[in-house]
């Protein structure tokens, strides 16, 4: 899904649906990588937490059907 793969390149304006306020960006290859890397360690973290708490965690992709999510739980 984009929000783990992002295919986007170039000038994008973010338009905030509440506010309407907008935001231009630039988004490159730096961009990207610097976005996946936040993400991986936020991920992490959740992760890591979840486990000194003794709480499940399993990642889905939205790209995946909510048997498929079921299925992998029941794992």
């Amino acid at each position: 899904p984009e929000e783990i793969e992002p295919d986007i390149n170039g000038q994008i304006k973010l338009i905030d649906v509440e506010s309407d306020r907008t935001l231009d960006l630039e988004i490159d290859e730096h961009t990207i990588i610097s976005y996946k890397k936040v993400l991986d360690d936020y991920t992490r973290e959740l992760m890591h937490t979840c486990r000194k708490k003794s709480i499940d965690f399993t990642r889905i992709s939205t790209n995946e059907s909510q048997i498929e999510w079921l299925r992998k739980l029941s794992m």
